[in-house]
């Protein structure tokens, strides 16, 4: 039993690796988690870059984005929400579009106002959303329909079990 036990320890050595951080501190991370982190990081990376090429910041980019996918408008609440940034945030780059002519805000439910698109603004989603959305929607495409519900359903495991650990977490 023991010897299994020691064949089990070394598999796990081999699947992991020691790093060093800074302040002489250890701690273990698998080469596929690695992966994981850096395939994430690049892929914010590439959104980064569109909104670079389409001459828009990061938020901006998301604001329009979210109401071209939602349709009929939305409101800054919901945007904050789907994408995990604050209500500050979203609210800047809301007045900054209110500004520039692409968007403005009508009455909402209770006190939040939808934010709905100008004509201009429609045509900068048309220019600088809509082909984004459509190259999302190719490479999806591209997979297979296991593929996809493979991706899908991963992923969704991988978020929820990553919340449940961050709520276990005592920083």
């Amino acid at each position: 039993m023991k010897g299994g036990k020691d064949k089990s320890m070394e598999g796990i050595r081999m699947y992991k690796e020691k790093q060093k951080v800074g302040f002489g501190m250890n701690y273990t991370q698998s080469r596929e988690l690695k992966e994981n982190n850096r395939i994430y990081r690049e892929m914010e990376s590439i959104y980064h870059e569109i909104c670079v090429k389409a001459g828009i910041s990061d938020t901006d980019f998301i604001v329009l984005y979210s109401i071209v996918e939602f349709e009929d408008g939305c409101c800054q609440r919901k945007i904050a929400k789907q994408y995990s940034i604050s209500r500050q945030i979203v609210n800047s780059s809301v007045k900054k579009l209110v500004q520039n002519g692409c968007v403005v805000l009508e009455s909402g439910k209770g006190h939040d106002k939808q934010i709905v698109l100008t004509e201009k603004g429609k045509a900068m989603a048309k220019q600088k959303i809509i082909p984004v959305m459509e190259a999302e929607a190719g490479v999806f495409m591209h997979m297979t329909e296991e593929e996809r519900k493979k991706l899908l359903r991963l992923n969704a495991k991988y978020m929820e079990i990553f919340r449940q650990k961050v709520g276990e977490l005592r920083l």
